[in-house]
């Protein structure tokens, strides 16, 4: 979709390089995959929660899973959010560094994680959460933890449902039923763990968007 609009924009022919991450930059081998009991899930989000028609039934949706799952935790990184103090069991853990927040999160045994984004359902939203770069993906993919996307263009096109990711309708039902899967299927959640972290060193590591970084320079620049 950004694609599109710049092309209309400019007039010519555009190049749209994916966020990345250094998959040298600490250890992110597989050997760090671990689901810790009690079970916890990770939830991160900064400059707001990017729901609107969908959001006070996310949130229901959430705090009733965790009422159906009293042993249950929510590990909450980033930016404060109105509702976040009437979510139960609920732990803000606050803002990190990108590489120290990585390490973090690697080493907490999350079960799975959750990724909402308004979609069609929010049409004064919906470029600029189109616009989005599906970096929760890449993040969670490389570290091993499987995650429940929301089904928007960001991720639906990035994303292989039940392959690589759980992706979601933005209704009460499609989560619940994401949620419940995600909660009781180990397999599921250890063929999304491993999938997503294949696809994501294939697709996204700095030296793959290096070398698409390059061939969108002028090839006289490129090559000087």
């Amino acid at each position: 979709i950004l694609e599109e609009k710049m092309r209309q924009l400019r007039h010519s022919s555009v190049v749209i390089v994916p966020n990345g991450f250094d998959h040298q930059s600490f250890d992110l081998s597989p050997g760090h995959w671990q689901e810790k009991t009690p079970a916890k899930i990770i939830f991160s989000n900064l400059d707001g929660v990017k729901l609107i028609n969908f959001r006070a039934q996310f949130f229901l949706g959430l705090s009733q899973v965790v009422e159906k799952n009293p042993q249950l935790k929510i590990d909450f990184w980033g930016d404060a959010f109105p509702e976040m103090h009437d979510l139960p069991n609920l732990v803000h853990r606050g803002s990190l560094a990108n590489i120290e927040y990585k390490k973090a999160i690697r080493d907490e045994g999350y079960l799975f994680g959750i990724v909402p984004l308004g979609a069609e359902e929010d049409p004064d939203t919906f470029f600029f959460n189109s616009c989005k770069s599906a970096i929760k993906y890449v993040d969670y993919g490389s570290l091993g933890i499987p995650a429940i996307y929301s089904d928007c263009p960001t991720y639906r096109g990035t994303i292989s449902h039940r392959v690589t990711g759980y992706i979601a309708q933005n209704n009460a039902q499609a989560w619940a039923q994401a949620f419940d899967e995600m909660l009781t299927s180990s397999q599921l959640r250890n063929t999304i763990r491993k999938n997503a972290f294949e696809d994501v060193h294939k697709r996204f590591t700095v030296e793959h968007i290096s070398k698409m970084f390059l061939r969108a320079l002028p090839q006289n620049i490129s090559q000087g």
